[in-house]
């Protein structure tokens, strides 16, 4: 059946899309426009550059099909993406209406979404990311694609390498948004950015950034900030030198590495880059991604010249509303993945200072190291090894210690701003827990390393309550529970996105003397953070080991 195509002229040029039906409300329809190209190829001698704006094109360019993504091995489905290339800066714009003409001005909010995928995986296409769930609340959706892994994140820290240029790609197409979305009905005076996991660091990334200030309005973090161990390269330049070897070209000078890494083909980089990681850091045996954000040299278009904790450390503030979250067992994503293979019953003792975050500086066999696992130990494995333990270790080590930082600084600053901060729980372990599905979690064996023995939230679930995954072909059945969810959760998210509070009026902001959060379960319960022992247990252990390192950051 021929489907209705719509076409509108932006910045660029004309564009055609196409009217579609949500998923959430067959009665409800909206008009798509995928595979909208942003910036220039980053290819040739564009390859670990920041971006460059499209250029215009003459006639109508569909819009109808997402653009390719880019190359990245996707760790959930152990393959490289089928759809990826290089030329992969293109976005998505889903709107319930467009203006009838010129004049008409519509301004409805607007949601920016930044997929995570740990800087290395993943895409903003409708594999997981559909679009029907959100656009039935009367809000303009968009979803990019951004330079991922070595290709979006190789420095070496210099005026012709700094790197980032993965984040650099989101301001190019926020700059985009800006000056477009208005053609969508969009408003550009309030976008909204939200993103999970590495999602969520980008967007804390560029909440302290001089770069993007003005580009939006309001951010949700979800389960990720740029303060989480996995979201920092601090040996970038090493990094760089590491791949150039790995590939074949070992070397110590700047130019000729470049000149040989442009050379190669992206899937080579991307498929090297992986090992990269254990040559030049600290083990990392839970993550396998050295090519992340990182401190950049001072220049015009730079995005973190410092690490993001001395944004608070000097005394700056956030300067738009945030709603910041996590899950209830974040940690259950890590173990999944691959710790059985490394920690278990039988060999945790000897490998416990695998547990060791990166980000202390700690050298294993060292006395500081050894206090450090002792107390590890002590404190999450009392009673000898158990499963539970080990996720709630990885939770706090992986994800809550940084939010938690977080929001022990917003509430800090809380009275010197009218820009409040919102914390919240998801705690509703439904029927529609993508990771937990991928990971093979959602089946009750009775085994440990079948998954399904553990109730609780993993890592990315509240996102199954966001968007329609169109990797599956079924959606939330009207009025299941999952699907009262979907409403409330997407109304929460929305709301924030519109007047910069969430739908509760009991949802109150953070203080300086209080900490209140949200559950959301099936029902919401306002709580408070009466007593965070994990988190003060952390802020121990970074004290022991901070004791003889300068500027030491957790």
């Amino acid at each position: 059946m021929p489907f209705e195509q719509v076409v509108l002229e932006t910045s660029n040029g004309f564009i055609r899309g196409k009217m579609c039906v949500s998923a959430r409300n067959n009665k409800s329809s909206f008009i798509s426009f995928q595979g909208i190209p942003y910036g220039e190829p980053p290819i040739g001698d564009l390859r670990f550059k920041a971006p460059l704006p499209v250029k215009p094109w003459i006639g109508i360019r569909d819009a109808l099909a997402e653009g390719p993504v880019a190359p990245s091995f996707n760790f959930f489905l152990d393959r490289f993406e089928p759809t990826q290339d290089e030329n992969c800066l293109f976005l998505n714009v889903y709107t319930p209406k467009v203006p009838s003409n010129k004049s008409e001005d519509i301004s409805i909010p607007v949601m920016f979404w930044i997929h995570g995928g740990g800087f290395y995986t993943g895409s903003g296409n409708t594999d997981f990311f559909g679009p029907d769930y959100l656009i039935t609340e009367n809000v303009v959706l968009v979803t990019i694609n951004y330079r991922l892994g070595p290709l979006g994140f190789l420095s070496l820290q210099t005026k012709q390498c700094p790197g980032n240029n993965g984040l650099k790609d989101i301001i190019l197409a926020l700059k985009w948004c800006k000056t477009n979305i208005s053609k969508f009905g969009g408003n550009p005076d309030n976008i909204t950015l939200f993103g999970e996991s590495a999602g969520g660091a980008a967007i804390h990334y560029l909440s302290i950034s001089k770069a993007a200030k003005g580009l939006f309005h309001k951010a949700i973090l979800q389960s990720g900030v740029a303060i989480n161990p996995w979201a920092l390269c601090r040996k970038p330049r090493e990094c760089a030198f590491q791949l150039g070897e790995v590939l074949g070209c070992k070397t110590s000078d700047d130019d000729e590495l470049l000149k040989f890494l442009r050379g190669v083909s992206a899937e080579l980089i991307i498929r090297e880059g992986r090992h990269v990681l254990k040559q030049v850091e600290i083990d990392e045996y839970f993550l396998e991604n050295a090519f992340l954000p990182c401190i950049e040299p001072e220049s015009e278009e730079a995005v973190l010249t410092n690490h993001p904790e001395d944004f608070y450390l000097k005394g700056e503030k956030i300067d738009v509303p945030y709603l910041i979250g996590f899950n209830t067992l974040e940690g259950l994503i890590m173990v999944a993945l691959k710790s059985d293979k490394i920690i278990n019953k039988e060999n945790y003792k000897d490998n416990l200072y695998k547990l060791l975050p990166k980000n202390l500086n700690v050298e294993p066999g060292t006395n500081t190291s050894e206090e450090i696992i002792k107390r590890i130990e002590n404190y999450y494995f009392p009673n000898g090894f158990e499963e539970k333990n080990l996720i709630n270790a990885l939770s706090d080590i992986y994800f809550l210690n940084g939010i938690n930082q977080v929001i022990e600084y917003h509430s800090a600053f809380s009275g010197k701003t009218n820009n409040p901060t919102f914390v919240y729980k998801f705690s509703y372990d439904g029927e529609t827990f993508t990771l937990k599905k991928l990971l093979g979690c959602h089946d009750w064996k009775g085994d440990f390393y079948n998954w399904g023995c553990f109730l609780g939230t993993c890592h990315g679930d509240e996102v199954s309550y966001l968007f329609k995954h169109y990797i599956s072909e079924s959606t939330i059945i009207p009025d299941s529970k999952d699907f009262k969810v979907m409403e409330m959760v997407t109304k929460i998210w929305t709301d924030f996105a519109k007047f910069g509070n969430p739908s509760s009026n009991d949802w109150l902001p953070i203080s300086k003397n209080k900490l209140p959060y949200m559950e959301i379960d099936f029902n919401l319960t306002q709580k408070t953070f009466d007593e965070r022992a994990n988190f003060t247990f952390w802020k121990k252990i970074k004290e022991i080991a901070c004791e003889n390192q300068a500027n030491c950051k957790l």
